[in-house]
């Protein structure tokens, strides 16, 4: 139940500077995201809310405007008032009057971040305002001053607790239209940012110039009252969920070793039915999340959950305590000072259950599919690394003998056709005995969950021979499937 979407995808990679800022997409690790960007960022569950936002009305202070020109845009911005289109939001066009009818939804926000709102008269922008999360945390019914005392629109925010809740009230809700003549004073003003509501504003100030509505909602997840002492550790996604389940549909097998923004690539590559993932991979390494939001959005892939081992498995549980020294590029490694128990074996051990979440998650989704007559099922994605080390990692060969056990799709995401070549190389040495793996008991485990190490090399050889073959050309690949297409064949003819 720890499945993340690819907007949340997008969301943790465009905060990755921030908090990482030495991450470096040409050269960082996922092991070195894992140590300096996702365990400190899953330290405690985030406080998320989604909104539901309605632009009542406006009144515009400039000569000459026609109210069918008027146009109201709602986003969601982070601290450093970057756009996260992610998050929702969108824009409405005026009815008659200035006054808009439709709603707008607002996505796992943060308490942190901002929703914007400007107004614009045609091609001209009249100004914007921004409104913390935090200030409307339980509600808001009010009016926001734009530039002067003229230029202002009365908005309403409804809260609720998860996205589902807030669609179901879109579909049902009924609003009170706000008057357009109840305007804000100069308090709404920050100091520190022009236009900015300030979460520091006086709550009963506050309450004698805007008609504020404090929303109740039914929360499952109460805050925890826990002692100073006690600092607790989670799995990224269960933060990223603000604590609630989410079911995975996609596996994806990766090594640690591998650049991070090549992992993220490969999986938003398979989310948009790329061949390679090298282009999605340039645009990370651009920065350009919004031009890729775009695109997921337009495939309507934003909302596929995916079960991605470093963000989905509670590192505090394992390894956050016992960092190296330095990262990949160098730079120090803080141990984690959480006080969760570590287990590294055993029943309590979350790095030892891989088989028995994939054979929870195909039976889970198929008996879902059956109730909801659709045709979703357990994948696999397969993010091979530009090298093919993946292949040598035994924990990675571990979960490929059981999406073959279990006869799941799987998707094979290679970086580019420039590397056929050395996948070529790999392939034809391939031999799980000389996987490598950080404690010697790992391999152990994993071999001893093969019944015939040489049929399986043979089986992997044929699957990657022909799921590659589409890019890997020229007649010693077609050549070296058929080969295990005919040592395949007479395995199977000696044992019938």
């Amino acid at each position: 139940m720890r499945g993340i979407t690819i907007r949340q995808l997008l969301d943790f990679y465009a905060t990755l500077p921030s908090m990482m800022p030495h991450f470096d997409p040409d050269e960082s690790t996922t092991h070195d995201v894992v140590r300096q960007a996702i365990i400190p960022m899953s330290l405690q569950i985030w406080s998320l809310r989604s909104f539901v936002v309605r632009v009542h009305s406006a009144k515009c202070s400039k000569r000459g405007t026609r109210s069918s020109d008027g146009l109201c845009v709602v986003k969601v911005l982070d601290k450093e008032l970057q756009h996260k289109p992610w998050r929702g939001g969108g824009q409405t066009v005026a009815s008659e009057q200035l006054v808009w009818e439709e709603e707008i939804l607002l996505e796992d926000v943060a308490k942190q971040e901002i929703i914007q709102f400007g107004l614009w008269m045609g091609q001209e922008s009249l100004g914007e305002v921004q409104l913390k999360a935090c200030v409307c945390w339980q509600g808001f019914y009010g009016s926001l001053t734009i530039k002067d005392e003229e230029t202002f629109f009365c908005v309403s925010v409804r809260p609720y607790d998860s996205v589902h809740e807030a669609r179901a009230a879109m579909s049902s809700s009924m609003w009170i239209p706000a008057p357009c003549g109840a305007r804000s004073s100069s308090i709404l003003r920050s100091s520190s940012r022009p236009g900015l509501l300030d979460s520091g504003v006086d709550a009963e100030r506050l309450e004698g110039v805007l008609e504020v509505r404090r929303f109740s909602t039914s929360s499952k997840l109460t805050e925890r009252r826990r002692g100073e002492d006690s600092k607790p550790g989670f799995a990224y996604a269960t933060c990223a969920n603000g604590g609630h389940g989410r079911l995975a549909q996609k596996m994806v097998t990766h090594a640690w070793g591998n650049k991070f923004s090549h992992l993220l690539g490969a999986v938003l590559a398979d989310a948009l039915q790329d061949a390679t993932y090298d282009g999605v991979s340039r645009i990370l390494k651009q920065g350009d999340t919004v031009s890729l939001f775009n695109k997921l959005q337009s495939k309507g892939k934003l909302d596929v959950p995916y079960w991605i081992c470093a963000l989905c498995v509670n590192q505090h549980a394992g390894i956050c305590a016992r960092p190296p020294p330095t990262d990949s590029t160098g730079h120090a490694i803080a141990p984690c000072e959480c006080t969760t128990a570590k287990h590294f074996d055993g029943a309590l051990s979350e790095m030892n259950k891989f088989d028995d979440m994939m054979i929870f998650l195909k039976r889970t989704l198929r008996q879902e599919a059956r109730e909801n007559h659709s045709d979703v099922q357990l994948e696999q994605v397969v993010a091979i690394d530009v090298d093919f080390n993946l292949l040598t990692r035994v924990w990675c060969v571990a979960e490929l003998v059981a999406a073959r056990d279990l006869h799941l799709h799987q998707a094979v995401q290679i970086h580019s056709a420039a590397r056929r070549n050395s996948c070529l190389d790999k392939l034809q040495i391939l031999d799980v005995r000389e996987a490598n793996a950080s404690f010697p008991a790992d391999k152990d485990l994993v071999l001893s969950k093969i019944d015939d190490v040489d049929d399986f090399n043979l089986s992997l050889q044929d699957l990657m021979l022909h799921r590659l073959q589409s890019f890997l050309h020229g007649n010693e690949v077609r050549a070296a499937a058929n080969i295990c297409d005919d040592v395949v064949l007479g395995l199977l003819t000696v044992v019938l």
